[in-house]
């Protein structure tokens, strides 16, 4: 912001647009009603109903900055036992933020009559929980079936406020009856705002204000979002992210408009989105950082640009600590990073980029929105969507995107995290969208040698082979659980087999696939019946999960990558018997381009050879496509559970 815009800004909402809190409901006001154990007819098996949820928030300033105050009461029943953990609370907020008027109490219905229990000054504890970040935590006491608990906060946002204001989420884990957000700021301020989310139960209103100030009125928007009978948002698998799903509100500083006096384009359009950024001092800045003399210590002489590339990755990946922080913002000048060996995401990729670059590579942030965080809008530069930076590097025409937060994982793997369909390129020429992947997977090969002896046990061998994330998923079970917790952890989830002879292999090689291997031995692996030995060829957790088990969805399937398993089994039949019986050869797909599956069983001599192949090639399903993904699944395992018969001669 210029100077003038900023002295104006600052005069206008001295002591200004504070929000009458007087439409706040009274605390502790309870009618005897709310209190009866009748079932929520919206959500009857609700553990528990949040009656209320109301927000009035309004700009102010200190004499130093602008901020928004919002006040907020939260009245939760409690219906039976497994919502007792509604009644622990935490309430998060950063560094430079300020909670006040913290107020809670549980209120019970004792003969007849309402009694209330404060939670007692002592039990409010604030929390660190981050470098920034801070938790005020409380619990309610005296909580019981039936009870309904209240608690009231006054929160100062910080400076930051003003470009976001309140946002606001009206689904949560429980039903909500009513959730409110009433908002008042000057009209010269323009908000572009965002309703996401199933918004059938949301409506809104809109009124003119009329602040007087130093003997002059300023014209103000008052605006009120309001939803009832809001449903509880029960996550599904394979979804693209619950901050994309769940009914809420988002706002953005468009622009900031004086009439006759000034107008300033506060958010960019994606036209000149690249260029506002690399003027920022947490952007654009640290890229031109000159880092030649640590990257030539790191390449030496070495010519070949994609072993520059990995030199760079796996220096930064060994000396700089990710947080945990996703961000696209560095949250310091590179040098200080490289001194601390520690750094949110933007600090670490952003180096990547001045790294690579001071190697004579050509690289590129890209900027985009986590699948956690939610869908990147293409049509609406929205500054506060984005919440990560990777690196795009051209090595001879082959485009990689590349991150080195995860130690674990190759260069060229992304986050699986960030692959949300598009990005945001910030090219020195061009700047455009971007794919997010460098063809990503999920992929694991799994071969057995099966021997099915007369008495019913069944002895073997298995290799399995991970490749893309389920590679590094094992890195990481590993790193934490070490090589000795991880064949414990394999032996806990066999426990009908006796697991021996344990392998592991290309698990400290990055860039490579990882392997296991080990014998087993089931005892009573097969079923003997009369003269017959019965056997289930997808023994030791072979076959396909099925996650798609209920009825009806509500989201679209988000699989993030291509999926893919293969099957081989060798089964040598025992001295004395044939086969009786064995399943039929199949294939089939999951729509026009979605996947497939192929099966196949064959008798060679005296050994019987299975093979399957289980893809699934596209990665977006519409919620219409939610019956052909479910019957494609269950016709997989259906063919999977069938049985080989070997008969005694």
């Amino acid at each position: 912001m210029n100077k003038k815009f900023i002295v104006l800004f600052f005069v206008i909402t001295l002591n200004l647009f504070n929000v009458s809190y007087s439409q706040q409901p009274e605390f502790g006001d309870i009618l005897l009603k709310d209190f009866s154990n009748k079932p929520y007819s919206p959500d009857p098996g609700a553990d528990a109903i949040v009656l209320s949820d109301i927000a009035i928030a309004g700009m102010g300033y200190d004499g130093s900055d602008v901020f928004v105050e919002m006040e907020r009461d939260i009245r939760i029943k409690i219906v039976n036992s497994d919502g007792f953990g509604y009644a622990d609370i935490i309430i998060p907020f950063r560094d430079d933020e300020k909670i006040t008027k913290y107020r809670a109490s549980t209120f019970n219905l004792k003969n007849g009559e309402k009694t209330e229990t404060p939670v007692t000054k002592e039990a409010f504890i604030i929390e660190k929980t981050g470098e920034s970040r801070q938790s005020l935590k409380f619990s309610f006491p005296d909580v019981h079936e039936g009870s309904i608990i209240e608690y009231t906060y006054r929160m100062r946002l910080g400076s930051y406020s003003k470009f976001i204001l309140v946002p606001w989420r009206f689904q949560r884990e429980i039903p909500v009856a009513l959730s409110s957000l009433t908002i008042e700021y000057p009209e010269s301020f323009v908000y572009k705002y965002a309703l996401s989310g199933n918004l059938t139960n949301v409506r809104s209103e809109s009124a003119r204000g009329n602040k007087r100030f130093l003997n002059d009125y300023v014209q103000t928007n008052i605006l009120r979002w309001t939803a009832d009978d809001v449903p509880a948002f029960k996550a599904e698998p394979y979804i693209i992210g619950r901050n994309d799903l769940v009914s809420k509100i988002t706002f953005e500083l468009a622009r900031v408009e004086f009439p006759e006096i000034s107008k300033q384009e506060i958010t960019p359009s994606y036209n000149n989105l690249t260029e506002e950024l690399m003027k920022r001092s947490d952007f654009g800045t640290p890229l031109e950082t000159n880092l030649k003399s640590l990257t030539k210590t790191i390449v030496g002489n070495e010519e070949d640009n994609r072993k520059k590339l990995l030199l760079i990755h796996r220096y930064i990946t060994s000396k700089i600590m990710w947080d945990g922080e996703q961000d696209f913002l560095a949250s310091a000048p590179l040098r200080t990073i490289l001194q601390k060996g520690k750094g949110n995401s933007a600090d670490i990729n952003i180096l990547l980029i001045a790294m690579a670059r001071a190697a004579g590579l050509s690289a590129e942030p890209v900027i985009l929105s986590t699948r956690s965080n939610g869908s990147l809008n293409v049509l609406s530069a929205l500054i506060t969507q984005f919440n990560y930076v990777v690196a795009r590097i051209n090595i001879e025409g082959e485009y990689y995107l590349v991150d080195a937060t995860n130690p674990l994982s190759p260069f060229n793997e992304l986050p699986f995290d960030c692959l949300n369909k598009t990005g945001w390129l910030c090219g020195k020429v061009k700047s455009d969208f971007v794919e997010l992947t460098n063809k990503e997977t999920n992929s694991l090969y799994q071969s057995i040698t099966m021997f099915p002896e007369k008495d019913g046990t069944i002895v073997g061998e298995i290799e399995n082979i991970y490749k893309g994330y389920l590679a590094s998923d094992l890195r990481k079970q590993i790193r934490l659980e070490s090589e000795d917790g991880y064949y414990d952890l394999v032996k806990s989830n066999n426990p009908e087999a006796q697991i021996s002879e344990y392998v592991l292999g290309g698990v400290k090689d990055i860039g490579s696939e990882a392997k296991e291997s080990y014998n087993f031995k089931i005892i009573k692996g097969s079923h003997l019946a009369q003269n017959e030995l019965i056997i289930k060829p997808y023994h030791l957790n072979t076959s396909v999960y099925n996650p798609f088990y209920m009825s009806e969805r509500k989201f679209p399937v988000d699989f993030g990558c291509p999926q893919l398993e293969s099957f081989t089994m060798s089964l040598t039949i025992p001295e004395g018997y044939s086969l009786d019986m064995k399943p039929e050869n199949a294939s089939f797909t999951l729509g026009k381009d979605g996947g497939s599956f192929k099966f196949t069983c064959e008798l060679t001599g005296n050994i019987i050879n299975i093979s399957s192949l289980f893809k699934i090639d596209r990665i977006a399903f519409a919620v219409s496509e939610y019956k052909d993904i479910q019957n494609f699944y269950q016709k997989v395992q259906q063919k999977q559970s069938e049985y080989i018969v070997l008969k005694k001669n």
